[in-house]
């Protein structure tokens, strides 16, 4: 089986190692008579042959099938785990506990300081700045005039500040 197989190659490479025929194989996956046969050199095959052939062999490596490059292995789920990985795994379970529960603690805190940036920024609409009212010439003159505070002077604000004229 090499890489400038064809998938159609490759489908024949694999019914030839199960040992048996392409029809047997085309039969065992639910496939139509010449299915695999009638595939153009170099075509491809619909998605719902290949899922057939996957789900009729689910060991197959299909990104070999598809590619003809092999995929990297993966321990076959009922393999065991070596004791010394379990006892890594043991040791730092808490640690990870403990960092998920810090992670829940921070999303929680992150949540009540949005609700609370929120009730700001809606109380800031309604009222002008106290800072503006009660101390106008601490800001830039050029940027901010008597004439603004007078539009608004705000409830506090009795008459135009000293220094303004």
């Amino acid at each position: 089986m090499t890489k400038g197989e064809n998938i159609k190659q490759r489908l024949y490479s694999l019914a030839a190692n199960m040992g048996i025929s392409v029809r047997a194989f085309e039969e065992k996956c639910g496939l139509g008579r010449g299915n695999i046969s009638n595939i153009q050199e170099g075509g491809s095959i619909g998605s719902n042959k290949l899922t057939k052939i996957i789900d009729t062999f689910p060991d197959v490596d299909i990104k070999w099938l598809l590619t003809g490059e092999e995929m990297e292995r993966r321990p076959a789920a009922n393999q065991e785990i070596p004791q010394n990985t379990l006892s890594l795994f043991n040791q730092i379970g808490p640690y990870i506990t403990a960092k998920d529960n810090i992670i829940i603690q921070q999303a929680e805190e992150i949540g009540r300081l949005k609700a609370k940036i929120e009730q700001l920024e809606a109380a800031t609409q309604t009222q002008p700045s106290a800072p503006l009212r009660e101390y106008p010439h601490l800001y830039n003159a050029a940027e901010i005039s008597p004439h603004h505070l007078a539009d608004n002077p705000g409830p506090d604000v009795a008459a135009e500040p000293e220094g303004f004229a």
